[in-house]
């Protein structure tokens, strides 16, 4: 009966819509509690930003996009126009919405479930009308079942069903989940990968997890698994990007390394252009052009033409 009231009350919203939207938040938001439906906030911009004008003025207007979500999404359109005809209270409260849900960039969508808890938010995607439609649908599936298998299951679960749980929290944001699927596996040494991220979560917080480096160490000595490349990028994030440990790396596991040579090259290469040491830069950058896949030349060359302009200049 929900449904059907819900299909009804759905062409109120805004009529010229292709899709479930208006631009009155607490209407969308009732409606979304009411009749258990996912509610997404869309900041746009729409007379002067060109991402916000193509996802308000081709994507939701497309029958492709319409059918996909008309039976289980609700939108809200929060505008920002540069020629501002709204009312006062429309702009006040739509201001104090992106300040709420801290928003920074146009276009902004963000997925709230029923209980109108924060899904994932996301910028303009680059995908088909229809693929964009399904992705939205597939993000609050997603955060569902994440929900269900952390609340029900979460004694069962498997290192491996742990691994691809925290990807899915990852994947959305959900720093809450993340921390909470490290949790259930910090007794367990069974998941290399997530003895990693927790490694990553702990020292990025400033603790020292030297007795879970040591394990991390052990368990891949030879760096057949790619941790101690990993500690290593990490070890030059947290060091104040001290070149040491990734001239370290290269000496010791470079050779057989080959296929992430290049992106350790390309760091070191921009360390030395910011400090204009441009001998160096160039004969990182020519290195990492060496081993690097053929989607990444492109890129480099050009950054080696730019140490070779500026180190001229």
């Amino acid at each position: 009966m929900k449904g059907v009231l819900f299909s009804l009350l759905v062409p109120l919203l805004l009529k010229a819509a292709e899709v479930p939207m208006t631009s009155d938040y607490q209407k969308a938001k009732e409606l979304s509690i009411a009749y258990q439906r996912p509610l997404v906030l869309l900041f746009v911009g729409s007379d002067w930003n060109k991402k916000s004008e193509k996802l308000l003025n081709y994507v939701l207007t497309s029958p492709e996009f319409a059918n996909e979500v008309k039976k289980d999404l609700i939108f809200v359109k929060l505008d920002f126009p540069e020629i501002n005809t709204q009312n006062t209270q429309e702009i006040c409260l739509n201001h104090s919405l992106k300040e709420i849900f801290n928003v920074g960039d146009f276009p902004t969508l963000i997925l709230l479930n029923p209980d109108q808890k924060e899904v994932t938010r996301l910028g303009f995607l680059t995908l088909e009308n229809q693929q964009f439609a399904q992705h939205l649908k597939e993000m609050f599936i997603d955060y569902e079942n994440l929900n269900v298998a952390l609340e029900e299951k979460q004694e069962h679960l498997k290192p491996k069903e742990l691994e691809a749980l925290y990807v899915k929290a990852r994947d959305l944001g959900q720093n809450e989940m993340m921390t909470k699927i490290l949790t259930l596996s910090a007794e367990s040494e069974n998941s290399l990968f997530l003895m990693m991220e927790n490694y990553t979560h702990l020292v990025s917080s400033g603790e020292k997890a030297t007795e879970l480096r040591k394990k991390l160490i052990e368990k891949d000595p030879h760096n057949r698994k790619g941790i101690r490349r990993r500690i290593a990028m990490l070890d030059y994030q947290m060091q104040d990007n001290s070149i040491t440990v990734l001239t370290d790396y290269i000496k010791e596991f470079g050779e057989q390394d080959s296929k992430h040579l290049w992106h350790v090259h390309l760091i070191l290469s921009e360390h030395f252009y910011n400090e204009e040491k441009f001998h160096e830069a160039l004969q990182h950058a020519k290195d990492s052009y060496q081993s690097a896949p053929v989607i990444q030349k492109g890129k480099i060359s050009q950054f080696i033409n730019q140490i070779k302009k500026t180190s001229m200049t």
